[in-house]
């Protein structure tokens, strides 16, 4: 089975976090709200699409695409 990152997500799709898989950016997401069990729904990609435009739990976080690959989903 393919693990499945945040960078995947198409626009309106949203998904659970499950893990994060480097653990010296894990504590920059937590602080932008990003934590195992929370939903994350993609609302758009920036307009060279190097960055996605997210929402978690009604706040709107915005993330580097390299960095997307980091947070794993179900």
């Amino acid at each position: 089975m393919t693990q499945r990152s945040i960078a995947d997500l198409k626009k309106g799709e949203r998904a659970q976090i499950l893990k994060f898989l480097q653990n010296d950016f894990a504590a920059k997401l937590h602080t932008l709200g990003l934590k195992p069990n929370e939903t994350v729904e993609m609302v758009r990609l920036s307009p060279f699409g190097q960055a996605m435009y997210l929402k978690i739990n009604d706040q709107f976080v915005a993330l580097r695409k390299e960095e997307a690959h980091s947070v794993i989903i179900s």
